[in-house]
């Protein structure tokens, strides 16, 4: 059941929202953006890139010790910190002045809350990067001994159901991931079935 996203009269991509409903009034899929669609991911994506950074920003202020009325006193303040608030709040203008509506099938406009389209290649990079600035170091001999004993005592009690789709090695999707995927607030649940 393909539903597509427009932006005042301009079909901008199509979605089936079809993945699976953990959040009540919330409803996700790939998004497909059409030719016109795509001249505009930027202006959909361009909110989580400023996002990061303020947040970046955010987090230096936070370290920088003080009480919390003098570290938003020093933000205020900073024309770093002013800049990317600046550049973010650009970024949430610029995309709320597409108007996006969700459309069903039949082209009726379903009332959302808010409509956000992501980037997964962004996405992937952020994750790689935190890793990396984790840099994680290897257990301890003995700690790793301690649990792979206790993974072994639980397994061989039963803990684990070889029907649970989290064990094993066979990998859990058959295609790479879209890489745009879309998420709907909608005002009526049952809207999108």
């Amino acid at each position: 059941m393909p539903y597509t996203i427009w932006s005042r009269g301009r079909l901008l991509g199509e979605t089936n929202l079809d993945y699976v409903r953990c959040i009540h009034r919330h409803r996700t899929g790939d998004f497909h953006p059409s030719e016109f669609g795509e001249t505009l991911m930027l202006i959909f994506t361009e909110p989580s890139v400023a996002l990061r950074a303020l947040g970046k920003l955010g987090s230096e202020f936070e370290m920088s010790g003080g009480s919390v009325e003098s570290r938003r006193e020093r933000r205020k303040a900073d024309p770093t910190w002013v800049t990317a608030q600046a550049d973010y709040d650009a970024a949430i203008d610029r995309r709320e002045g597409l108007s996006l509506e969700l459309r069903g099938p039949t082209g009726a406009v379903i009332p959302t809350e808010w409509i956000d389209i992501r980037d997964t290649e962004y996405l992937a990079a952020l994750g790689e990067e935190l890793a990396a600035e984790l840099e994680l170091e290897p257990l301890d001999p003995e700690i790793e001994a301690a649990v792979e004993h206790d993974l072994a005592v639980l397994e061989e009690e039963g803990f684990f159901d070889d029907d649970e789709p989290w064990r094993g090695n066979e990998p859990r999707f058959d295609r790479p991931p879209a890489r745009y995927q879309i998420h709907v607030a909608l005002l009526d649940d049952m809207s999108v079935p």
